[in-house]
């Protein structure tokens, strides 16, 4: 009877995965209602990561109103006849259609997952932007262009900021992509961690969080993305885990010290870990 009942949450699954995808804004109304979404992350590589996205997911980040004004404000004053390289096109080029109403003179985009490239080429097409926009299939690393750009657009930004490979993407850039002045788009990326007392999960929130998950039994994870975490979990007060700033040389392995003061008596889980982009003129936390 419980492998039955398994087999029809990931069924339900999989079908919300489709709703989400044709309706992003079912995610968003679950965020307003107050719903606590705890999903498991499943361990991959950046390679894998971005392979694995799927249409609702970048559907997702285009309803994402904050944000988007963000990259739209930055894109708008600063891209003025320059070659922009951008990382990461998206099925329905977004960012890039920003860099062209801001008037970028030429954009290089490369997109690592196959769908995505497909339905971007698509898009370009329709839109009548060859001229405008060269797209390539494959990884940052391994493009190679005609000339160098002055100015740099991504949005590969992890929950925790280096998670998605930024640091590596961004210091190859800069060596072989890239003129001596650049333009970044963010500026900057910082990622900051809080200690947290354990979530306490009702069979509603678990289930929500079943579905929004890889397909397989819940259970209590090492590594999960929340939404609406509640605030009475911190414990403590919030601290820098890495600071990105990419007119400079990252550093690929970082190492530092952080003390915690926790001055009630809670049980301890873990951390939370959020990021905030900086652009020119604004700041976005996410």
């Amino acid at each position: 009877m419980r492998g039955k009942f398994l087999s029809v949450l990931r069924l339900f699954s999989h079908g919300v995965h489709a709703i989400t995808g044709r309706f992003p804004n079912v995610f968003w109304i679950v965020q307003k209602l107050g719903v606590l979404v705890c999903g498991v992350r499943r361990p991959m590589d950046n390679h894998e990561m971005n392979r694995h996205y799927e249409n609702w997911e970048y559907r997702l980040l285009e309803t994402d109103s904050i944000r988007n004004q963000a990259y739209r404000t930055a894109t708008s004053s600063e891209l003025e006849r320059k070659k922009v390289f951008e990382v990461g096109t998206g099925p329905s080029i977004f960012l890039t259609r920003m860099c062209v109403d801001g008037g970028a003179d030429h954009i290089y985009t490369v997109e690592e997952n196959d769908v995505s490239f497909r339905r971007s080429e698509d898009r370009i097409e329709q839109l009548q932007l060859n001229s405008k926009i060269e797209i390539f299939r494959g990884h940052s690393t391994t493009v190679e262009i005609k000339e160098k750009c002055d100015a740099l657009v991504h949005e590969i930004v992890g929950s925790i900021g280096s998670a998605e490979g930024v640091a590596l993407v961004v210091n190859d850039a800069r060596k072989r992509l890239l003129t001596k002045e650049v333009t970044f788009i963010p500026a900057q990326v910082k990622t900051y961690f809080v200690p947290v007392s354990p979530l306490r999960l009702n069979f509603f929130n678990k289930l929500v969080g079943y579905i929004a998950s890889e397909p397989y039994e819940y259970k209590a994870p090492f590594l999960y993305k929340v939404y609406g975490f509640p605030k009475s979990n911190l414990i403590g007060e919030a601290e820098v885990f890495e600071s990105l700033d990419f007119s400079h040389e990252l550093d690929l392995w970082m190492r530092s010290s952080v003390r915690f003061v926790i001055s009630e008596d809670c049980l301890f889980d873990g951390f939370l870990f959020y990021v905030e982009l900086e652009f020119s003129d604004t700041t976005f936390n996410a």
